[in-house]
């Protein structure tokens, strides 16, 4: 009886193994092109390959384990976006009270920013009346939990705000035989050192060291305020805005500017930490009326994303603190939700790949379009997720996550690369 049995069982087995003979070869495929690209032995990294077709996980490895995702949380944002925002973005919202208009900014990338096209929202108020700005809907801080402080002088680490202008950054750009400044120096106090090579900002004010002999191109991020806000536009507008103080209200209707795919596109693509950041505050404006990223994340958390296979630790909307906690299988379960519910090829022209301009370009070789994603690095940090189209032209959704290595993010991200491409033509 025993020995029936036996037989039956292996006949079960066998049937099984022919049945499934393409998926177990596949599967043999892939574990072997995960061993001959292991990413390291003495880092932290986790794998997973998703079928949304099939619902079927076509390959896991630590996929459940947690990882500081660096930029790859810009993936959370542009979902969040995505949800709330329509094809334009708040630019700001008014109430005319009088001969009198009252404006409140909403948290969008703000006026003059040096890489969007230029918007003025201003020509939409009533002409001739009298202006004031209130900036009390702003209720978050500054700079973000976990943010390193000393990334204060750095272009990537800016000041978040209802109303930035000119992206919160000073920009110093290298023309024939000088160089040019916006917004203008006099906004700020400048002193030429002699002992610097690039321009350094006090730690806590505007006070800017300017190198003796400056040779390239630089963006500072500036110290903001509701008084330097009103100063700039003041002085760019040719008007008079006044301070108010007065609280946001139900009946201020809404003046919208910049296209949301365009900026989208730059958060994804060039990775920008300030679109990235103001993206996921202005969200908190279409169902408050604070502005708050605090409050944003919870919202989203709460309405969006509370069945995500692990929970999220989600602080900010770039990934600049490494308080940020999350795990490839959530960033793919994230991803998969994106691609269902949103235009596939509007959805896969968002993001960098290897033939479009952005932070994957000449990461793939030949393999022209083939990979779609999202990259995320700081020092012991990389990661890279998205869509790739395999050699059969199967579209699957991965995520890689590489964390607490001590080689260079160079290297991690060409073995990360290299990686993705083997098992894309694998599949």
């Amino acid at each position: 009886m025993k020995t029936y049995s036996l037989i039956i069982g292996l006949a079960l087995s066998l049937a099984s193994c022919i049945g499934q003979g393409p998926r177990l070869q596949n599967q043999v495929n892939l574990e072997k092109v995960v061993a001959e690209n292991n990413l390291g032995e003495n880092h932290h990294w986790g794998l997973m390959l998703f079928d949304p077709q099939t619902g079927e996980t076509v390959y896991s490895k630590n996929a459940n384990m947690y990882f500081v995702p660096a930029s790859n949380v810009k993936i959370l944002t542009l979902f969040a976006s995505l949800q709330v925002y329509g094809d334009s973005l708040p630019a700001m919202k008014y109430i005319q009270k009088g001969d009198s208009t009252v404006f409140w900014g909403l948290g969008g990338p703000g006026l003059f920013h040096p890489y969007l096209p230029d918007i003025n929202p201003f020509g939409k108020l009533k002409s001739g009346s009298n202006l004031f700005f209130s900036g009390v809907n702003f209720r978050e801080q500054k700079l973000g939990s976990g943010w390193s402080w000393d990334d204060y002088n750095d272009d990537y680490q800016v000041e978040r705000g209802s109303l930035p202008v000119f992206g919160n950054i000073l920009k110093a750009t290298q023309e024939k035989n000088y160089i040019s400044y916006t917004p203008n120096l006099s906004f700020f106090n400048s002193k030429t050192e002699s002992e610097i090579t690039e321009i350094k900002r006090d730690l806590n004010k505007n006070d800017f060291g300017l190198p003796v002999n400056f040779k390239k191109n630089q963006d500072v991020p500036f110290v903001t305020s509701d008084s330097l806000t009103l100063a700039i536009l003041n002085k760019t507008l040719g008007t008079e805005i006044k301070r108010s103080s007065l609280v946001s209200e139900k009946n201020a209707e809404i003046i919208y500017g910049y296209k949301a795919d365009t900026v989208y596109r730059r958060m994804m693509q060039i990775s920008d930490n300030m679109l990235a950041e103001q993206l996921l505050l202005g969200t908190s404006s279409t169902f408050s009326d604070t502005l708050s990223t605090t409050h944003a994340i919870a919202y989203f958390q709460k309405n969006y994303l509370a069945n995500t296979p692990q929970k999220i630790k989600w602080v900010d909307g770039s990934g600049l603190s490494r308080y940020n906690l999350i795990t490839p299988e959530t960033l793919v379960y994230i991803l998969n939700q994106l691609w269902q519910k949103t235009d596939h090829d509007y959805l896969l022209s968002l993001l960098a790949s290897s033939e479009a301009e952005g932070t994957l370009k000449n990461l793939y070789g030949n393999q022209k379009a083939a990979i779609f994603a999202k990259s995320g690095s700081m020092s012991g940090v990389y990661n890279q997720s998205g869509y790739m189209y395999t050699a059969t032209g199967r579209l699957l959704i991965f995520s890689v996550m590489n964390n607490n290595f001590t080689a260079s993010v160079s290297q991690v991200r060409k073995a990360t690369s290299k990686l993705i491409s083997e098992l894309s033509s694998s599949l």
